[in-house]
């Protein structure tokens, strides 16, 4: 069974004896590609085989390209890490329960904790979601 799918959905389902009722696939005329420069678009390098009227609609379908494209969308303010973190570090132990480590997460109001080993060596993370 094969089927065979179009721009709008399946086309075709069948064997591979009906396949033949399927018509032609017509070759098309190359596209012109567009490509990105910096914030313009401009046509890509066209076949030399074009006809003179072609460049009218590769240029139609640049501004139509270009027309799609969103704007320069404002971004918020950047931030270092040094300005939204603290220096003081809530941390857990690997060797501390599981009541232990909810009450740390609770009590200092955040969601998750990195876990460290008795050498201080960081061995994993503990989230709200673990527990």
């Amino acid at each position: 069974m094969f089927t065979i799918y179009g721009l709008s959905g399946p086309i075709f389902q069948g064997t591979l004896e009906e396949l033949g009722r399927m018509p032609p696939v017509m070759a098309r005329d190359p596209v012109t590609p567009a490509r990105r420069v910096g914030d313009q678009v401009e046509a890509g390098i066209a076949p030399k085989t074009g006809v003179a009227a072609t460049e009218g609609l590769s240029r139609s379908a640049v501004e139509a390209y270009q027309a799609m494209m969103p704007q320069n969308l404002e971004r918020g303010p950047l931030y270092h890490a040094q300005q939204i973190m603290q220096r003081k570090l809530i941390i857990v132990n690997s060797r501390d329960n599981v009541t232990h480590a909810w009450r740390t997460l609770v009590d200092h109001q955040i969601h998750q904790a990195p876990v460290i080993d008795d050498s201080y060596r960081l061995v994993g993370i503990v989230s709200e979601r673990n527990l």
